[in-house]
């Protein structure tokens, strides 16, 4: 077997000190090694392709008597990596935004769709407490107010005392409306996608003003009377700064508000939900006639005289 001297590099490494080399090239193992008392013995350091290996005195570890074994050791003579220079971290920075730039989009419509779910999931709770309301009175679904006179109980209001679908809904919130943003004051019962600067006062849930507007006894709110519930909306998505119903009208506010990438929610009078674009649904502002926008049965359950919701 050939044998390979280190020299003092093998020395310095392994805090063995010249002196108990042996003067063939091998090194006398004792205490220098592993700071403990050892019985003197001279062991080969050899190599085979370089590899150094040695064998552990008697004893090694701390002092304990441990029997001989072979401990292969590695000395890299390697010089150090160089860091990344200048032109490397802008080329990756360069990497991450352009990966960041194309996964923003399809973040933001995530996003955007996670808030579209959770205002539908709302509004079927709408629909269902106002069909919960008709089914204790006398099959009349709420109307805007009970007392249009003094104008208290209202459906709307957050408090559970006044509010005509408050309790049906499980909240109680005497601040704030239901679904509505009051001078920073936040509806626990919201869309999400409903945003209003603090000292705004912003209705997000409407209800349709012809048959919000009939009084309790009124025959557009009484559901067993509906010839398509299935095609009549009773609440949708607004965005209004003066009451919360929503109207057919061309007006400058109390309109459906398409606030879901150009979709706006819609509840029916059957319990169900649907998203619709506004070219979908008869409105003046698509260029439907005052006529032939109220008397559609989308807005009107009772006395409509048009059933196609694309007709002009």
């Amino acid at each position: 077997m050939k044998k390979t001297f280190f020299g003092d590099f093998f020395s310095s490494r392994s805090g063995v000190h010249a002196a108990d080399r042996g003067g063939n090239g091998c090194v006398r193992m004792g205490t220098d090694v592993y700071g403990a008392s050892a019985p003197q013995q001279t062991t080969c350091v050899c190599t085979t392709q370089n590899t150094p290996l040695f064998f552990e005195s008697e004893r090694g570890f701390g002092g304990k008597r441990k029997p001989s074994f072979p401990v292969k050791r590695k000395f890299s003579l390697s010089p150090k990596l160089s860091p990344f220079t200048l032109i490397e971290l802008l080329v990756v920075i360069a990497i991450i935004a352009i990966l960041a730039a194309m996964l923003m989009p399809a973040l933001q419509q995530a996003r955007e769709r996670a808030k579209a779910i959770d205002c539908t999931g709302k509004m079927n709770t709408l629909i269902k407490s106002n069909l919960q309301y008709s089914a204790d009175n006398g099959e009349y679904i709420a109307p805007l107010y009970a007392d249009f006179v003094n104008k208290v109980f209202y459906w709307a209001d957050g408090d559970n005392r006044f509010g005509l679908l408050a309790k049906y809904i499980g909240i109680n919130q005497t601040e704030v409306d239901i679904g509505c943003i009051e001078k920073g004051v936040v509806s626990k019962f919201r869309c999400n996608g409903l945003e209003a600067g603090p000292a705004e006062e912003i209705a997000g849930f409407g209800y349709n003003s012809r048959i919000a507007s009939q009084k309790k006894d009124g025959t557009l709110r009484k559901i067993t009377l509906y010839k398509r519930p299935t095609l009549t909306m009773i609440f949708c998505d607004t965005f209004s700064t003066n009451g919360t119903s929503v109207t057919y009208e061309n007006a400058a506010d109390n309109q459906p508000y398409y606030r879901h990438n150009g979709f706006c929610n819609f509840a029916f009078a059957d319990g169900h939900t649907g998203a619709h674009k506004l070219e979908e649904i008869p409105h003046m502002t698509r260029g439907d006639s005052k006529a032939a926008a109220y008397q559609n049965i989308f807005w009107d359950p009772v006395y409509a005289v048009y059933f196609d919701w694309n007709r002009r």
